[in-house]
């Protein structure tokens, strides 16, 4: 009889190969990827797998390197949000500015 402790093994393993699968298709998928940014932290982690598994860095460098990239890409994400949250607030300026001068005009 299946006990609790095998059902959240189970769910530990079909989760490692979700995020093995996900992680794969993230890694395939951005080689195409037009943006550069995508592609250079696709690149940075291909080179800490092959150290890793040349046995050129430590597991625990591995992570600090994947920690990093985390961060990397976080900050990335923040920025791009800004720099949209910025345009969408000049084309809103730019609109109500023109609806103002065009309501002026009918003065």
């Amino acid at each position: 009889m299946a006990t609790i402790e095998d059902y959240i093994n189970g769910l530990k393993d079909d989760a490692t190969v979700l995020a093995k699968e996900e992680f794969l298709d993230w890694i395939r998928g951005s080689k195409d990827e037009p943006d550069a940014f995508v592609r250079n932290q696709r690149a940075k982690m291909e080179r800490y797998l092959a150290q890793l598994a040349n046995g050129e860095i430590t597991g625990e460098e591995f992570k600090q390197y994947v920690v990093d990239l985390r961060s990397l890409i976080e900050l990335e994400m923040l920025m791009q949000s800004v720099a949209t949250k910025a345009k969408a607030q000049d084309f809103v300026a730019k609109l109500q500015d023109l609806v103002l001068k065009r309501l002026v005009s009918l003065l």
